[in-house]
């Protein structure tokens, strides 16, 4: 049995994703839908599996199920009832906002299998969501300044003599069991290869980070650290036995690599740039549409701290959130500075917060089961 033959009609819940259903859309904007569907019994007594589908054809799939919704040259992913509510409990932003749709942008909905969770969505309310849509609006920062560094230094081809790697001839297979080496040591000392609970594994990451670079201050050590891999990688170079210059090399090695990946993600960026997009970024020096979503995602973090709210449709600040996009209303410097000095606030907020640390993962568990069992026994 394949997903082609049932997708339609077992599918129990479709709404609007994206702008459209942030209330940020323009009248050019795509129509994008996410889903949730329950698969036949034998996905769950036998060895097929149905995680998600989310190819160009799925939409011509579950047509019948978008009434009045435009569906041409429109996208949607639907996922399993499963998995949408395992990563909502893991307090993944986009899982999460299914659960906090405003009504008007459900497109369908299979009322006995969703209002159960409707009712308990408190439940996947907690402290974890800080971690989570700060996360997400740290990338989006990150691809803030990736691409105003491209846009005013644009990157060349990187060549190893830059590198002082030149005339060293190093396979990319040994340079490639070497990094796996490393990674297999480092991933035997992170907690994150444990059996910890999940909310656990995303708060401790950031702990740790935290704790070296008071140790590194402490020890009046300048450089600080992004991420807890980076001391575990250089520790493992030197518990594996590599030696200093080979260690050197393998750093330099490195360093080349990521300037030709980085060099490729800017010749795929400059092709694929949007045109109206691209006149954005050039006009006010940063991309605005994902600046636009890092103080959207950063707001939605201090209102679930702060209220316990997850405010999906933006009717209080979505005129100002499309300035910014459309009119640049915040320079990349008054963007920047605001972003970092809210992150760090948001960890005062969250240890204030009257929220539980993690989602309430029994009630939710439980829910689904018996949802999951009656909607099998019933169709």
């Amino acid at each position: 049995m394949d997903v082609q033959s049932w997708l339609n009609d077992r599918t129990v819940y479709i709404t609007l994703a994206g702008s459209r259903a942030y209330g940020l859309e323009t009248k050019d904007s795509d129509w994008d839908y996410r889903g949730a569907a329950i698969a036949p019994p034998e996905y769950y007594t036998g060895m097929l599996n149905f995680e998600q589908a989310d190819s160009k054809g799925t939409m011509q799939l579950v047509k019948d199920r978008m009434g009045e919704y435009p569906t041409d040259n429109a996208e949607i992913t639907v996922w399993s009832l499963k998995k949408m509510v395992s990563l909502a409990a893991d307090g993944n932003p986009n899982m999460i906002e299914l659960m906090f749709m405003d009504p008007s942008d459900i497109v369908m909905c299979n009322h006995e299998v969703m209002d159960p969770f409707f009712n308990i969505r408190d439940s996947f309310v907690s402290k974890l969501l800080k971690h989570r849509f700060s996360g997400y609006a740290m990338q989006q920062l990150k691809r803030i300044r990736n691409h105003k560094r491209w846009m005013d230094h644009p990157p060349s081809l990187p060549t190893r003599e830059q590198f002082g790697i030149e005339g060293v001839n190093f396979a990319k297979d040994q340079a490639f069991a070497c990094d796996k080496l490393i990674e297999l040591q480092v991933d035997q000392w992170l907690v994150d290869q444990t059996h910890l609970p999940e909310d656990i594994k995303i708060q401790l990451g950031p702990e740790m980070v935290r704790m070296v670079n008071v140790i590194l201050e402490q020890i009046q050590v300048e450089t600080k650290i992004d991420r807890i891999k980076d001391v575990l990688e250089r520790a493992a170079n030197r518990h594996l036995g590599f030696d200093a210059d080979f260690i050197n090399f393998l750093t330099k090695f490195k360093a080349y690599r990521a300037a030709k990946a980085e060099y490729q993600s800017y010749l795929t960026w400059k092709k694929q740039r949007n045109p109206v997009r691209a006149e954005l970024e050039r006009k006010f020096g940063y991309d605005t549409k994902h600046g636009m979503h890092l103080v959207r995602l950063l707001r939605m973090a201090r209102e679930i701290l702060e209220t316990g709210k997850v405010l999906v449709k933006r009717h209080h600040d979505g005129e100002e959130l499309k300035a910014l996009r459309y009119y640049g209303i915040w320079s990349y410097e008054e963007l920047v500075g605001w972003a970092e000095e809210e992150d760090a606030a948001l960890e005062e907020v969250m240890q204030k917060s009257a929220l539980p640390k993690s989602a309430n993962r029994k009630l939710i568990s439980r829910t689904l089961t018996d949802v999951t069992m009656k909607y099998l026994e019933a169709v």
